[in-house]
């Protein structure tokens, strides 16, 4: 085996490359609308910036990580986005959403299908345009 392996509790071995790819996605979810230089991404997960390409690169092949459309700012992806938990988000915005539905209920909707129609456009492979992350 060729991955690097480190010692966890309970004696299980850690895959070095599946922690650093957590951690990454951890790092650009945190950062949540700023998205991040590939130095400034090294840097703070202290390794070299060659290898923080490489992944990054893997990491927007899959849609787990966005560029902007020079290449050179990095964000999540929606493909992340998409596997939060439904249930904790319907939960946390149902109440201010009742409060506003009496009276704002069909500007709600329209807005939540232009909302669902940029999500859809951002997708790889969603019929469309270009969009602005890739």
């Amino acid at each position: 085996m060729s991955e690097t392996m480190s010692a966890t509790e309970g004696g299980v071995r850690e895959v070095k490359s599946a922690a650093r790819t957590v951690d990454l996605l951890e790092l650009l979810a945190a950062r949540g609308d700023r998205p991040a230089r590939l130095q400034e991404l090294a840097d703070e997960m202290r390794v070299p910036r060659s290898s923080m390409y490489a992944l990054l690169q893997t990491l927007i092949g899959r849609g787990w990580v966005r560029t902007d459309t020079t290449g050179s700012l990095y964000g999540i992806g929606i493909r992340a986005l998409r596997t939060d938990t439904p249930a904790t988000d319907a939960i946390s915005c149902s109440v201010p959403v009742a409060r506003l539905t009496p009276d704002h209920e069909e500007r709600i909707v329209t807005v939540m299908k232009e909302i669902r129609t940029k999500i859809e456009a951002m997708t790889p492979g969603a019929a469309g345009g270009a969009p602005a992350w890739r």
